[in-house]
């Protein structure tokens, strides 16, 4: 089952609650207004879970993210309050975001919210910068390696626009591959086959591809997180 509806934070009204004492409005403090957002529900430890998509901004700040996510989860909570779980995921596009190219996401469940951040710090993307061309030990007797990452900065409207077209052509034909080869286990996939395809469909130089498309992967770390917190409200 689907719904949609629109989060209005900071305008929650209802009996105060566990939760309620956990996130008080005063966390909710720089969160983004007026989330969109998609819920669906799934079959979850003998009940129902509530995952929670809401589309943010593509250049949301770092420091807006945790009462972006506990304002979701806030109201979200209020309106399935029976749920066996909450799972509530931002991100800046929709179709992105079904390939977890999250700013953030937030997990609800046995009175425990786990949050974690989707994009990095400033110094965090300083740190990072900082060890772009670095000698990496030898592991196992092989050779050292250079880290070899792309340098991250924060998105403009083009270089994000540029970085979501990429990735989404780059994840399409990634299918595309892995559904014609599906039956060929020992045929390999390479990613510079799919820079490839990409750059020849949308007449982009492949160094460009390649990049916008580790850049992407890089800024959200598709799949992982840049840190993450525990709240516990059994200890509350």
């Amino acid at each position: 089952m689907k719904k949609y509806f629109c989060i209005v934070l900071l305008m929650l009204v209802a009996c105060e609650s566990k939760i309620d004492k956990v996130i008080p409005d005063s966390l909710l403090v720089g969160a983004v207004p007026n989330i969109n957002v998609d819920i669906k529900e799934d079959h979850y430890k003998g009940g129902t879970a509530i995952i929670a998509t809401g589309i943010i901004p593509f250049d949301i700040k770092r420091e807006q993210v945790k009462p972006s996510l506990l304002g979701v989860l806030k109201t979200v909570t209020k309106q399935y309050p029976n749920s066996t779980g909450i799972f509530v995921r931002l991100t800046p596009d929709a179709d992105l975001g079904k390939y977890a190219y999250f700013a953030g996401r937030t997990e609800y469940e046995d009175n425990e919210i786990t949050l974690y951040y989707g994009v990095p710090s400033d110094e965090q993307i300083k740190e990072w910068n900082s060890e772009i061309g670095k000698l990496l030990p030898s592991l196992f007797g092989e050779k050292p390696s250079i880290i070899d990452v792309p340098q991250l900065s924060r998105f403009n409207k083009e270089t994000f626009e540029a970085g979501k077209k990429i990735a989404l052509f780059y994840n399409k034909f990634s299918k595309k591959l892995h559904d014609k080869y599906i039956d060929q286990p020992l045929k390999k996939i390479s990613s510079k086959q799919i820079y490839q395809m990409v750059s020849r469909e949308i007449n982009m130089p492949l160094k460009d591809v390649e990049y916008y498309y580790r850049f992407m992967n890089s800024y959200f770390i598709v799949g992982g997180s840049w840190d993450k917190e525990t709240i516990n409200l059994n200890s509350r």
